[in-house]
């Protein structure tokens, strides 16, 4: 996945989910639905985890969590700098 492509979602959903002239709570989960299941926003935890970190979303996690448990895991590790086997 394109790193723009990840940086664009995230900061999309940080908008949707935490502005305060932009909340709307239904509109926001089906974004997030959208990026991930279809367009698999999940799939490159890597770039996922930079835009995060440039976009300083990491109240986004726990939400990404609802969908994808193990790539979640994966985002916690390389936003930590901690690889596992």
């Amino acid at each position: 996945m394109k790193y723009n492509f990840a940086s664009d979602a995230v900061d999309v959903l940080s908008q949707l989910f935490f502005k305060r002239t932009t909340k709307h709570e239904y509109l926001a989960m089906s974004t997030a639905q959208f990026y991930i299941e279809e367009l698999r926003l999940l799939e490159d935890t890597e770039a996922v985890a930079h835009a995060i970190e440039n976009h300083e979303a990491w109240a986004l996690i726990p939400i990404f969590r609802l969908f994808d448990n193990r790539a979640c895991d994966d985002i916690e590790c390389n936003l930590s700098g901690k690889v596992y086997l």
